[in-house]
């Protein structure tokens, strides 16, 4: 396993073949024009290749920022936890979002991922 810190509460993990990031915000600003990514993020690893997923945490802009999102690839699938109301945004950006249950480890879509 290898995780990267691109920034603020960005990280990129890698584990098993998967490349999943989190929380991605570095197109700044947010927040209205109060939240600028001070320092600089580290976007080497995410440049190296495409994720395959990413989680969103919940909906704060500085965690599920559309300026971002719509800088990655839309073949990374988007995680959402099914008990926020954040799933219609991410997937107005053209991302398919798979919403999962509390304490759920497999991804339905998906029974052969397994994350630990």
């Amino acid at each position: 396993m290898k995780i990267d810190s691109i920034g603020h509460a960005a990280i990129l993990i890698e584990t098993k073949g998967l490349r999943i990031l989190s929380d991605p915000w570095w197109a700044c600003p947010c927040f209205g024009l109060q939240g600028w990514l001070y320092p600089k993020a580290n976007l080497a690893p995410v440049e190296a290749a495409a994720p395959d997923y990413i989680y969103i945490s919940h909906g704060h802009v500085d965690h599920l920022h559309n300026g971002t999102l719509s800088r990655l690839p839309k073949t990374a699938k988007c995680l959402v936890s099914s008990t926020i109301d954040i799933a219609d945004p991410i997937d107005r950006l053209g991302f398919e979002v798979w919403k999962l249950d509390p304490g759920e480890r497999a991804i339905s879509a998906q029974p052969t991922i397994k994350f630990p």
